[in-house]
């Protein structure tokens, strides 16, 4: 079977500004680093009932806050200090490879702020809320 990868090596600047998001091909040393955090997640329910599965650290209660930019970004605060630094720090690996950001990273610094997991948004197993059906959404 032959199967054709929608990525490029790096990230298509002209992509991302023209359609949000540039899919690309994830160097194995970053995939393993990125995988092995996954596989070790602990995966509960989501009490927000948004999505299937939330890793453990990110079931967090949201705060009874009425306005709703304030209730959300208060949610991001919560998630930002709740996630595992072996995110942020993978994640900012692979942004400081020149591979991948290649002549971007001499006009720019790069750095995750936050991340946010989830495994499953509704009740259909085919379903990808992310671009050209990635596996990892960064």
């Amino acid at each position: 079977m032959n199967v054709e990868y929608p990525c490029s090596p790096r990230i298509d600047m002209q992509r991302l500004f023209a359609e949000g998001a540039s899919p690309f091909l994830v160097s194995r040393q970053h995939y393993a680093v990125l995988q092995a955090l996954i596989n070790q997640e602990q995966w509960v329910d989501d009490p927000g009932g948004v999505y299937r599965k939330v890793p453990a650290w990110a079931a967090l209660d949201p705060p009874a806050i009425a306005d709703k930019a304030e209730r959300e970004q208060a949610i991001k605060d919560m998630l930002e200090s709740a996630a595992p630094a072996g995110y942020r720090d993978a994640i900012n690996a692979m942004m400081a490879d020149t591979g991948l950001l290649g002549a971007l990273q001499q006009a720019w610094r790069f750095h995750c702020r936050s991340v946010h997991l989830w495994n499953g948004a509704e009740d259909l197993p085919w379903h990808w809320d992310g671009p050209d059906q990635a596996q990892c959404f960064c």
